[in-house]
């Protein structure tokens, strides 16, 4: 398959429970995108299983400061 200029997009998504992932990844994205004949774009973007957790513990502290 080829990427050419914006005429493909592709993606894989893996996520929890459905998807074998490390313990520590909550989900798991790969895309690629042509922007011409020779620029592909790909990017690879994660979630950490404990994401929720590291979120509400930045509110706490957040709210110490003021």
């Amino acid at each position: 398959m080829i990427l050419t200029a914006n005429a493909r997009h592709c993606f894989a998504l893996w996520e929890r429970p459905t998807a074998r992932l490390p313990d520590d990844l909550k989900n798991l994205f790969l895309g690629a995108c042509g922007y011409g004949n020779d620029e592909t774009s790909f990017s690879i973007e994660y979630s950490s299983a404990r994401f929720d957790e590291a979120k509400e513990e930045l509110r706490d502290m957040l709210s110490d400061l003021l």
